[in-house]
């Protein structure tokens, strides 16, 4: 798991040369790369990788995303595939993160999920974020559903998609 402290003098140095070879595919804009290290053991180079694939990625290639939020087995990796594909905005997202929102063993994912429907912010959404504001049995997963709400329900009201709504939304 991410954040464990694993005291293996090894796995640093290892880290660092292939986030060096990661910062040279990025300048490349190798999509293909980042995807094969969706598999990596090394959840820190999973949650890099992903964060790679929101800036260089596009919607065609989000479904090895979906994958990890559906089957990584580190919740802090899924959390942050959550995060990737609400901050990416494509709403074929929708029911990959439905599906966390209600149904993922941790919260923080849960939390995370629902947050991220908030900020795509399509109205598709409503009837599972009221779902999880209703039964989810986690204090942070309940809030988290109140404000992606609030995103729809300012985006209905409002009728305007901005960078303040997508990048606040949750």
């Amino acid at each position: 798991m991410v954040g464990q402290g694993n005291s293996d003098d090894a796995i640093m140095p290892r880290r660092v040369e292939v986030i060096s070879q990661m910062e040279k595919m990025f300048e490349e804009r190798n999509v293909d790369y980042f995807v094969s290290m969706l598999s990596s053991d090394d959840p820190v180079l999973r949650v890099r990788a992903l964060s790679v694939l929101e800036l260089i990625a596009d919607a065609s290639r989000i479904k090895p995303v979906f994958e990890v939020l559906r089957s990584d087995s580190d919740p802090v990796v899924r959390h942050e595939a959550a995060f990737i594909l609400g901050q990416m905005g494509f709403p074929e997202s929708i029911p990959v993160l439905e599906e966390a929102a209600l149904n993922d063993p941790s919260p923080i994912v849960r939390h995370e999920a629902s947050v991220a429907l908030g900020v795509i912010g399509s109205e598709r959404a409503r009837e599972t974020l009221c779902e999880i504001l209703q039964r989810d049995p986690e204090q942070i997963v309940r809030v988290s559903a109140e404000i992606a709400l609030s995103n729809l329900e300012f985006l209905r009201v409002s009728r305007a998609r901005s960078v303040f709504s997508t990048r606040t939304g949750g």
